[in-house]
């Protein structure tokens, strides 16, 4: 029973045999033929299942426990046929633009897909930049302390669950191969961040992205995610201009500044 539902990959001819033999002592009675009327079990599984059950010493063998898992084969075969169903019909009435558009990223299936247009309420544009959409997700940075004084940043995990963790299986989907999400991985793990903190940053960066191509009516380009992530880096001058005007200012010492630089400053002047 421990292996009777995987998630979405439960093989129809296991869940109809548990319906009919729901343990090793009906199914070693069983002749072949009846095994092989199942639909998808041909006469050499048919054989080999028999086999396994007579040898079998590790069965409940109770009335009870039969007809417990009689009913729960039935109502995992009843959930997927549900699931086929309903899966079916969300491709017809899903707006089918938007989804190819998601889709279009190249981490995200149909499922995915229509899961988080779904959690966009179906109008991209009630949020006015992706920043607003992250935020709804609840995909941004914030600061957090993490217990030793210090402040560090923090997925804020605030709103619906749901997206989060459509966002996090299409990042895991991503990271897998060579496109935008996982150069974007690989980059913040060179930078020192650990692997969940690099893959909340892919999926805030996705959560970004979604809302580009569906704004935009446009499929995902990673060329223009480059080009855009290029322009907007300073230029060394301007970063070496700020950095020389920030170290000749005068240090004013009547300035206000925290418990933790206060600290500091008494560490420093007694050493």
């Amino acid at each position: 029973m421990r292996y009777l539902y995987r998630k979405g990959n439960t093989p129809q001819w296991l869940l109809r045999l548990l319906s009919q033999y729901p343990d090793a002592v009906t199914l070693a009675r069983a002749s072949i033929e009846e095994i092989d009327n199942i639909p998808n079990i041909n006469s050499d599984r048919a054989r080999t299942l028999i086999e396994e059950a007579r040898s079998s010493v590790a069965s409940a063998t109770d009335e009870p426990t039969q007809v417990l898992i009689k009913v729960l084969a039935n109502q995992v075969f009843e959930l997927d046929n549900s699931v086929h169903t309903l899966e079916k019909q969300a491709h017809e009435y899903a707006d089918v633009r938007a989804i190819n558009l998601i889709q279009s990223i190249g981490s995200t299936g149909i499922m995915s897909a229509i899961g988080l247009f779904i959690e966009l309420n179906g109008d991209i544009g009630l949020f006015a930049n992706a920043k607003k959409l992250s935020a709804f997700w609840g995909t941004h940075p914030i600061l957090k302390d993490s217990g030793d004084g210090s402040m560090v940043p923090k997925m804020s995990k605030n709103g619906r669950k749901l997206p989060r963790s459509i966002l996090f299986m299409a990042v895991l989907n991503g990271i897998q191969g060579d496109g935008f999400i996982a150069d974007t991985y690989k980059r913040e793990l060179k930078k020192g961040k650990c692997k969940m903190s690099a893959i909340g940053v892919c999926m805030n960066k996705l959560a970004g992205i979604i809302f580009g191509v569906l704004k935009n009516d446009t499929p995902f380009d990673p060329e223009v995610i480059r080009r855009h992530q290029h322009r907007s880096q300073p230029k060394a001058s301007t970063v070496k201009a700020k950095s020389n005007k920030r170290r000749f200012q005068q240090e004013d010492r009547n300035a206000p500044i925290s418990r933790r630089q206060t600290k500091k400053r008494k560490e420093r002047e007694q050493s």
